[in-house]
């Protein structure tokens, strides 16, 4: 069988129509005249053609008789063929259950992300909550305990002297440091610092002697060491070759702010006019 006039098609259903424009082209084995009750012989001027708005065949060919009304049953078609239909390019039909099926996977992704961001905002929230909500201690860890003050130097302003520069003569104590931010540090019953000083000029050396006790709260921060309210219960005495000069000398220094740098056993404190050192008893 020869292709399609119309549509170049060569697929033809059972009762003689073209598979892809519906044209009729005739069942194989029967001639198109015979279809339409033409005698042998008779010219054959094509397939008839039809229009969409009416049940009729078109009779283009005078002198021919008309060709039936109704249209030989064939295929549905309700689902109008496309030229890739053979293909299978382009679906012919719909199922609503697939479509919908569909649909909903596509929504999963869309579900998943919003999941995962309600997730991590949820991580966020708590980790920021715990951050805030979490105390931050007084005073730095590693200064807690107790310590022995091995060494201290310590300038001190005199109105004899001016300022003196004392050198600690042995340990200077023991402090304790709280981790409620409260300190006290015992000077036992002789904490010594010497200096030299020039009488007449002469040098000559001088003592500085501590007894008693300082009470005293503190904070850190940042390497620094902040004091307040100090409570003392001590004695300070200035000799000069074994002579009393002075009594209850200011050895405060205002508690200005002190740096301090803590490893392991060893704590240092120190400020322009002061500095100690301490080693870690527990």
């Amino acid at each position: 069988m020869q292709p399609c006039a119309v549509c170049g098609g060569i697929g033809v259903d059972a009762s003689g129509y073209c598979v892809n424009c519906r044209t009729y082209r005739g069942v194989a084995g029967r001639s198109a005249q015979s279809d339409y009750g033409m005698t042998n012989g008779a010219p054959y001027y094509g397939a008839p053609s039809y229009s969409s708005t009416t049940s009729d065949y078109r009779d283009e060919s005078p002198g021919y008789p008309r060709y039936p009304a109704a249209l030989p049953s064939g295929p549905s078609t309700e689902v109008p063929y496309s030229a890739g239909a053979d293909s299978g390019a382009f679906p012919l039909h719909r199922d609503a259950e697939s479509h919908r099926s569909r649909r909903g996977r596509s929504k999963l992704p869309s579900v998943l992300v919003a999941v995962t961001l309600l997730g991590l905002a949820v991580v966020l929230v708590t980790v920021l909550r715990g951050r805030d909500g979490a105390e931050e201690p007084l005073v730095d860890p590693c200064v807690v305990g107790n310590w022995t003050v091995q060494n201290m130097t310590m300038a001190i302003e005199t109105d004899a002297f001016g300022k003196i520069r004392f050198v600690s003569l042995g340990e200077i104590g023991k402090i304790e440091y709280g981790a409620d931010g409260t300190a006290v540090h015992a000077y036992g019953d002789e904490a010594r610092l010497s200096a030299e000083v020039t009488v007449s000029a002469v040098s000559q050396q001088a003592i500085l002697t501590i007894t008693g006790v300082d009470r005293y709260d503190y904070r850190t921060s940042d390497s620094t060491m902040v004091f307040s309210s100090l409570r003392d219960d001590r004695t300070t005495t200035l000799t000069i070759d074994g002579i009393g000069v002075s009594s209850d000398i200011d050895i405060n220094m205002g508690l200005e702010p002190a740096r301090f740098s803590c490893a392991g056993d060893s704590l240092t404190t120190f400020t322009e006019n002061y500095r100690a050192e301490a080693h870690r008893d527990s």
